[in-house]
């Protein structure tokens, strides 16, 4: 078993799950073997930690095996077991946060400022 972030990284307490990179799924297709999609939940619960903020629950969503479709090709088949995966990652955050998964919104449901979204939604790439 391998674990892949198809993300290409977590951020501390972002809730959301965000758009999928496909190099992750294009090794499952080579290979021939599924990918297992998981979806980490986070809840406060009721204590406080010691900086005074609700302690986080995380929760892990193991979600039914996507297998690669051979009848496709490499791009097109990768790309399908990509979005499959997306699509329960956002249908599992809907279900356990009850709001739609909209980019641009805090967690909360409350606007994100312009320059917070920008910085939130798009990383910034590493030069070298």
């Amino acid at each position: 078993m391998i674990l892949i972030y198809p993300e290409q990284g977590m951020w501390w307490n972002y809730r959301k799950p965000r758009p999928f990179k496909v190099g992750g799924f294009k090794m499952a297709y080579r290979a021939g073997v599924p990918v297992l999609p998981m979806f980490i939940t986070m809840t406060d619960d009721e204590r406080l930690g010691a900086d005074g903020y609700p302690i986080q629950r995380f929760t892990l969503h193991i979600m039914p095996p996507i297998y690669p479709d051979k009848t496709l090709g490499e791009k097109v088949g990768s790309e399908k077991m990509k979005d499959e995966a997306y699509a329960l990652c956002k249908a599992k955050y809907e279900e356990v946060y009850g709001i739609p998964l909209v980019y641009g919104q805090a967690d909360d449901g409350a606007e994100v400022p312009p320059q917070q979204t920008e910085q939130a939604e798009q990383p910034q790439e590493e030069t070298k």
